[in-house]
């Protein structure tokens, strides 16, 4: 599932995203016009698979995370953040608060964390990044202290605590892995790695329609999906989106469950819903969608057409 304008919900795409990218192309440019939390442009950026890429959201707050990583804003960011601290401070602007610490990757979706878990969280964190072991352990009877000896930074430090915590929890707690996830540092450390070198990339905040599409391109939509969510703000309109899809010249690849007839779909794929609300083992069905005239440029050649 996607939010309005595709911020996705956490890892909504970032598992598929080399399945996704493997159907594109080579081509100069590549436009991610709703690109959330940018897993997909973070994807073909480290396969190096374009020379310009183009990031856009109407709703800003993930590329804007997504460039200032890239650009070293977070390279000692160590900051836990409260659920007090974040209905105070969201929609604020601090584009690691509004995304880390949200439901979603989206602060109108309110915290992270329910009130149960919260300092579960903030004790982890505290022995991660601030070699704070106390309340982990005065909490929740777990010493994490040999994570002193552990070499390397604070991600290495995290990967060793969520195997202790594993062997001292699995008894204890049903879901174990969202426990031991602080999905703050997970994100930060993947968009460490990228660097600029050898491409561009641009940023934009406005609607789908307005980005001027450029010659020799790649084109990814992850719409909103339809029939999987209602929007508080306003409804994402369908039909205007699927007549500019098929006024499109540029390759046009589309991520959806289920499209019109002028359509094609060049692949499928079943995944799992992490962030299902009621079943943790949800099942859907990942679609990749071409417009019908454009289908004969990219489809698989036969012995037959040779």
């Amino acid at each position: 599932m996607s939010d309005r304008y595709g911020i996705p919900y956490m890892g909504s795409k970032n598992k598929i995203a080399e399945w996704v990218v493997s159907h594109f192309p080579n081509k100069d440019n590549f436009y991610d016009l709703f690109c959330g939390g940018c897993s997909i442009t973070h994807c073909a950026m480290e396969k190096r698979m374009f020379k310009n890429y183009f990031i856009n959201d109407i709703k800003g707050e993930m590329p804007q995370l997504f460039m200032d990583c890239i650009d070293g804003k977070y390279g000692n960011e160590k900051r836990w953040i409260s659920k007090e601290e974040f209905d105070r401070l969201k929609g604020t602007g601090d584009a690691y608060i509004d995304i880390c610490f949200s439901f979603g990757n989206n602060w109108r979706k309110g915290y992270a964390y329910s009130k149960e878990i919260e300092p579960f969280k903030k004790a982890f964190h505290y022995a991660i990044f601030f070699d704070d072991y106390s309340l982990m352990y005065n909490d929740f009877g777990v010493d994490l202290s040999i994570l002193k000896n552990v070499k390397g930074d604070s991600y290495d430090k995290y990967l060793a605590a969520k195997k202790i915590l594993s062997l001292e929890l699995n008894t204890n707690l049903q879901h174990l892995e969202s426990y031991t996830r602080l999905q703050s540092l997970e994100r930060l450390q993947q968009l460490k790695k990228l660097n600029r070198i050898g491409f561009t990339i641009n940023q934009s905040c406005v609607s789908y329609d307005d980005v001027y599409i450029k010659p020799h391109s790649v084109v990814y939509c992850d719409i909103p999906y339809k029939n999987t969510e209602s929007y508080n703000e306003f409804e994402f309109d369908y039909d205007k989106f699927y007549n500019w899809c098929l006024n499109q010249k540029e390759l046009v690849f589309i991520s959806e469950y289920d499209m019109p007839s002028d359509f094609v779909c060049i692949a499928e794929k079943e995944k799992t819903c992490q962030l299902s609300a009621t079943n943790n083992a949800l099942k859907s069905v990942e679609r990749i969608f071409v417009p019908k005239h454009q289908y004969e440029i990219i489809k698989p050649k036969t012995l037959f057409d040779f």
